[in-house]
């Protein structure tokens, strides 16, 4: 409901990626189940995500936690959820009504302190997958993450697609073709990998 919302508005949203035991890459920003799921086992609110299966979590209420008129969201996987960008969209703050296609920026999820490094190594490959299936291109989706080494393999998965590594204060640790676009602005630094704009 956020997603479509959003693209009336705005033309774009923004979402969290992790990826299930079971193998599908859903939409959540937190690591559990604590602060938004409903009418769910207990047992399970407190297990990361990434333990869980498709099965335990595909009739999870996570709209009531907000209010009454959302108990029938339910957590959307990331190939649902790219169905989103397949129709053109008017947002209103656009001086001219034309239809545009929407974008996406997709967080791929780190994992514990050291997020520069760390993550999920099943993350990249079933991400790929689903946008591959979805026919989704980088005119519509953008990855970023707080994982620079995330970013560097999704770059070497999808050569084509724009990335964008997010972290602080600067990820010295970065050599080869990525080193050049690397940019510090204050106490963040962003790595911009999009081919379009590294030709520009």
């Amino acid at each position: 409901a956020a997603f479509r919302a959003a693209l009336k508005k705005v033309g774009a949203f923004e979402m969290d990626l992790s990826v299930l035991s079971s193998g599908e890459v859903i939409v959540l920003h937190d690591d559990t189940l604590r602060r938004t799921a409903s009418s769910v086992d207990a047992s399970l609110l407190d297990q990361p995500v990434t333990e869980l299966t498709w099965a335990q979590v595909r009739d999870v209420d996570v709209g009531s936690w907000l209010d009454a008129e959302w108990a029938s969201e339910r957590l959307p996987t990331l190939n649902m959820t790219l169905q989103l960008l397949q129709q053109p969209t008017i947002a209103r703050g656009q001086r001219e009504y034309r239809p545009t296609l929407p974008h996406c920026y997709a967080e791929l999820k780190s994992n514990g302190s050291a997020q520069e490094f760390s993550y999920d190594p099943k993350l990249p490959g079933a991400a790929e997958a689903a946008v591959t299936a979805g026919g989704i291109g980088p005119d519509q989706l953008t990855w970023i993450s707080f994982s620079a080494a995330m970013m560097m393999e999704m770059k070497r998965r999808m050569p084509g697609a724009c990335l964008c590594a997010l972290g602080r204060p600067c990820c010295t640790h970065l050599d080869g073709p990525a080193a050049p676009a690397h940019q510090t602005c204050g106490s963040t630094c962003s790595l911009d990998l999009c081919p379009a704009r590294q030709s520009s």
